[in-house]
């Protein structure tokens, strides 16, 4: 069986705010972990039927960049409701 795996690698500053974030993906066509300023996991949690999601931004990330993510992730949610229904 293959596995995949997917790491973040996140910095925070003496305020535990994030101020550096990296990923990288051991299918991913670049080798070395590549810099973002945000992410959205959403994680289905069969058990008690309900979703968890992380939500990370370093605090660079400017405002309307961050209006731009959540409007492409919505977009994003809505398309991958159409295709799995």
């Amino acid at each position: 069986m293959k596995k995949s795996q997917i790491v973040f690698d996140i910095t925070l500053d003496k305020d535990n705010i994030p101020e550096k974030i990296l990923w990288s993906a051991t299918d991913s066509p670049v080798e070395k972990a590549t810099e973002t300023k945000a992410i959205s996991l959403a994680l289905w949690d069969h058990n008690d039927k309900h979703s968890l999601r992380i939500d990370i931004w370093t605090k660079e990330m400017p405002v309307d960049e961050m209006k731009k993510f959540y409007i492409e992730s919505i977009a994003g949610i809505g398309d991958n409701i159409l295709r799995s229904t």
